[in-house]
Parts: structure tokens; sequence; C-alpha cells
């Protein structure tokens, strides 16, 4: 998320001298503010729902890690957008590339709950049965066999 403030343009130091010239550079710039308030939100969305679901996952298939790749490369795909939309917000084109992106990644994240509760249910997304975790494990990539892997939300403190 620190990405998008990335794109913000910062005032020049004879826009910081004087507080109308930073008032001025400040308003002229609040399309860019916005499309970064909206995209933080949105992302802030995506990333709790995300942790949410992997926090849940036992294991990955192979339908997952393939849609799992796009909807992070959309993610890290959406401060150029942003930065698009900011600065053109009257212009339709921008407001399509914003909300495609947005759009692509909201059906990667659908096809990735999908899979999920596939998975969790004991049929993969080819319909045969999944592995449970063994006890212990936490948030597991593959079977862990006897020992589990170490996780920081259930290590000692």
């Amino acid at each position: 998320m620190t990405l998008l403030a990335v794109e913000l343009e910062r005032p020049d130091e004879q826009d910081l001298a004087p507080a109308r010239e930073l008032g001025t550079f400040l308003v002229h710039r609040r399309d860019s503010y916005l499309a970064f308030a909206l995209a933080f939100i949105l992302l802030w969305s995506v990333w709790r729902r995300h942790h949410k679901l992997m926090d849940r996952i036992g294991r990955l298939s192979s339908a997952f890690t393939a849609w799992h790749a796009p909807f992070l490369l959309l993610v890290a795909f959406l401060p150029f957008p942003t930065a698009v939309i900011g600065a053109s917000a009257t212009n339709p084109l921008a407001d399509t590339l914003f909300a495609g992106t947005m759009a692509a990644m909201v059906c990667c994240e659908a096809a990735i709950r999908e899979i999920s509760a596939r998975t969790a249910s004991g049929r993969s997304a080819s319909g045969s049965s999944s592995a449970a975790p063994s006890p212990g494990c936490s948030r597991t990539r593959s079977s862990c066999g006897s020992s589990p892997r170490w996780h920081p939300r259930t290590a000692e403190r």
C-alpha cells in the first residue's frame, strides 16, 4: 500500500514558502489525493480478506496458485491506474482502467475463494480428495507429516 504514496506529487520549495502557494498546490491535486484514499481503502479491504483467507488455508492446489499469481500482479499494478485516474479523473479511459483493474482483482479473489472452499471441503478443483494438514500445523503449504511448521501466530512467546 505504501507504493500508492510514491505516486503523489510533492510540492517544490517554491510551493512550500507561502501558505497560499501550498494551498493552491494541494487544491489543484485533490483528485490525486482522492484517488489515493480510494485505492488505499480498497487495498486495505482486499488485504484483510486475503489474510483471513490465507489463515484458513490448509494446503495449496495448483488451481489456487494459478489464480493467486494474477491476483497479486493486479494488486501490485493498482498504483498505476490510481496515478492515472488521479491525474485525469474526468477521462473515461482512466476510469475504465481503474475500474477494470479492480474488477479483475475481485474476479481473481472470487476464484481463489471458491477454490479454497472446495479444497477445504475435501474436493480439489479436479474433484479428488485433499489431504488434511497434520494436527498442530498452521497455514501449511503441503502436508506437514509429523512435525508442525512454525508460524508467528502459533509460536510461544
